[in-house]
């Protein structure tokens, strides 16, 4: 409730999205993630960890353009068994192909398709 209020007090003002939908502290918490990625027009920051039987749904929620999205961090949590061994692959589809304004990527255990426009967005580091 707390989150939807200062969701429509902030109007459009960009906002960072952070969620750990691995082990939520309460149920709601994952579901509260995933209705918050309905902002992702207007979000800055975006760092969601979750397990890797959640990948699609997370993939779902993020096909809108992010046009103010200037960093993205994404980790999936493996099975305990393959965890050396598996890594979940994103769709080219993600954030509709489309991040202007993304600067820095950060992924585990978790990987882009070869023919995904993600790396061509990043801007070359200066460092």
């Amino acid at each position: 409730m707390w989150t939807k209020t200062t969701l429509q007090r902030s109007k459009g003002a960009p906002i960072i999205i952070q969620g750990n939908i691995v082990f939520p502290r309460q149920p709601v918490d994952a579901a509260l993630v995933y209705e918050v990625l309905a902002e992702l027009p207007r979000t800055r920051e975006l760092s969601v960890a979750c397990k890797w039987d959640a990948v699609t749904q997370l993939e779902n929620s993020c096909m809108k353009q992010p046009p103010l999205l200037e960093s993205l961090s994404l980790s999936v949590t493996t099975r305990a068994a393959a965890w050396y061994t598996t890594f979940t692959t994103f769709q080219d589809e993600l954030f509709g192909g489309n991040a202007p304004r993304l600067q820095e990527v950060s992924l585990r255990m978790c990987a882009l398709q070869p023919s995904s426009p993600i790396p061509s967005w990043v801007a070359p580091s200066t460092a």
